[in-house]
């Protein structure tokens, strides 16, 4: 069996190494007794001691090397937002020139005839609900009893309006291209006698238009003539009872001159004149 010094005797490594170098335990074999747990305590402590800063050491190298790790997407990240800036950069300025150019650009002249937009307009269906409906002027109220109550023919008290508007503009140069001319429909259905009965009917009743021709004038003014009529439909055009009032329909047949004026960009949507 091997003696004690033998056991407790080490080689020498590299300076770098985490092995406790050559020591003095030599000399234990002169010592007995409490001697030699002292002088074992103290290899003990220096070996420890030695593993220590070995292992500080290792974790300050993957520490660096973490930070290393960790600064490179960094950089990638930095590089690209730095090439994304001086791009968009690049590109303005030709943007903002190109879009000069192009507002230099003289604008393109109309067609003579049938110009970009020359037909523009709108169209509308509304719907009125119970105990709202719109009166057409042809029907008494309150019906006399002879006409027959509920049962009566006389129901011209609308459900259902189908409307819209339409100008027609032909010419897109010369002094004629300021001429335009609207139509402006409205169209009635329903059958209905308030407070008797109230019916979903598209039973057709008035057929409402105005026609006219148009004038435009500096600074959104307009000039018109309008013309105005109402034809009854269906079973309206003939006598319904005692409760027919056998009027014209709403502002019956009419003609007017007028001026108008639109603000606020009303109505100005690019007609082929440009106004």
């Amino acid at each position: 069996m091997p003696s004690l010094p033998a056991l407790l005797s080490f080689s020498r490594e590299s300076p770098n190494s985490c092995r406790i170098r050559e020591t003095w335990v030599n000399h234990f074999a002169t010592l007995t007794g409490s001697a030699v747990l002292v002088r074992t305590f103290s290899v003990h402590r220096r070996f420890i001691h030695r593993n220590f800063d070995c292992n500080s050491q290792v974790n300050q190298l993957f520490q660096l090397n973490t930070r290393e790790m960790r600064g490179t997407p960094l950089k990638k990240i930095n590089f690209l937002v730095i090439t994304l800036l001086t791009v968009f950069a690049l590109a303005s300025p030709s943007q903002t020139t190109v879009q000069t150019g192009h507002a230099s650009k003289p604008p393109e002249q109309a067609r003579t005839f049938f110009p970009h937009n020359w037909v523009r307009g709108y169209t509308d269906f509304s719907v009125a609900p119970s105990h709202n409906e719109p009166d057409l002027g042809r029907c008494a109220f309150p019906q006399p009893a002879s006409a027959g109550g509920a049962a009566s023919l006389c129901t011209a008290y609308g459900r259902y309006l189908f409307s819209g508007y339409v100008e027609f503009q032909p010419f897109g140069r010369t002094p004629a291209r300021h001429f335009f001319l609207f139509f402006e429909p409205k169209f009635s259905f329903g059958r209905n006698i308030p407070q008797l009965t109230y019916t979903a009917s598209m039973l057709p009743i008035a057929f409402e238009r105005s026609v006219g021709i148009g004038f435009q004038l500096p600074r959104n003014f307009e000039l018109r003539a309008t013309q105005h009529q109402v034809d009854w439909l269906g079973r309206y055009s003939k006598s319904l009872g005692t409760a027919d009032l056998h009027t014209n329909g709403p502002y019956g047949l009419y003609a007017t001159f007028g001026v108008r004026w639109s603000f606020g960009g009303y109505g100005r949507q690019g007609s082929a004149s440009d106004y």
